[in-house]
Formats: structure tokens, sequence, C-alpha cells
């Protein structure tokens, strides 16, 4: 006639569990209202009756979001209580369609938020060779730095540069044919 105790405890600590992961997995989706996600991770955090600090609430709100550089910038701006995270979240609209890098809509115009650098395979084998050939020791110039050049350091007495010696310096060079034009 009366209901176990015990089964209502159960009960409720499955449905605690449900709810704890509903909460902690709760994450944006492709063009989601962003004070729409705000507003659901909130609700599901706080229905779990437990005394969640502020700043607690806003690091969930903001590691749910997907997009990398809306959460980026919601981090930097230091966030203290979820009506702020809320407002700022509000004012970005929504998420992006797909995981490139974000461009929500603000009051109807398109706005472009700061892009991270996202390098492709081609492009940083490129950047790797460019800077292979472009890397010269100003000593002997070798394909290596300075710090990892072997060979006797070479600083020329009439101009201080590495590389080269007085006898051979082309300052003095120029000198000499602006003098002989004289």
């Amino acid at each position: 006639m009366y209901a176990n105790p015990t089964v209502l405890t159960l009960e409720s600590r499955s449905a605690f569990a449900k709810l704890l992961k509903e909460a902690a997995l709760y994450e944006t989706q492709p063009e989601q209202d962003l004070s729409e996600y705000c507003f659901n991770k909130l609700d599901k955090l706080r229905s779990l009756k437990l005394k969640i600090p502020e700043e607690y609430l806003v690091d969930a709100v903001i590691g749910g979001i997907t997009d990398e550089s809306i959460a980026r910038s919601a981090r930097a701006s230091r966030f203290q209580t979820s009506n702020e995270i809320y407002a700022y979240l509000s004012t970005l609209g929504k998420m992006p369609s797909s995981k490139t890098p974000s461009q929500p809509e603000v009051a109807g115009n398109k706005r472009r938020l700061h892009r991270p650098y996202l390098p492709t395979a081609s492009h940083s084998q490129e950047r790797l060779e460019r800077t292979q050939t472009q890397m010269q020791c100003f000593n002997c110039k070798g394909p290596h730095r300075v710090r990892d050049c072997k060979k006797p350091k070479l600083e020329c007495f009439n101009c201080s540069r590495l590389g080269h010696i007085a006898k051979s310096c082309p300052d003095k060079k120029k000198e000499q044919t602006k003098d002989s034009r004289s």
C-alpha cells in the first residue's frame, strides 16, 4: 500500500544522475541561438538543486560552446555572473552552421569575429620549406642559426656586424664608391 522508501531513493538518484549527465553534456548545436543555449544550460544546471557558485555556472556555459572562437572570446571577457554571460551570448545571435570559423549574426548584420589560424597540411609544408630556405646563418651563411654555427664568430671591426671582417665590409665598399664619385 505504501511506496517503498528505498525504491524512491534509488529512483531519485537515477533521476539526479540523468539530470547531471544531461547538464554536463549539453552543448551548442549548429545554428542554435546562443541565448537559447545559455538559458537551457543554466536551467539544466539549476534543476540539479545544488548550490553551484556563479563562476562555475559561467564556466559550464562557456564549456558547452563548441565554436572555439566564441568560447575563447567569452572566456577572455571573464564574466562574473550568469546574467552577464547570457547578455553577451544574446548579442552574438546564432551558432555557425558548421565547424568552420564563426560568423555569428548580430542585429541582422553579419559581423566577423577574430578567427583562429587553421593551417592546412599543404600550407604548413609550404611554410616549413620557406622558413628552411630563408634561414641563414649570419656568421657563415649556412642554412642554420648563428647559435648553432660551428665556425668561429666573424665580427667586422668596421661596422660591428656578424658574418664578415673589415677587409670585406660592404659599408667600407659603399664609402669608397662615394669617395671615388666626388
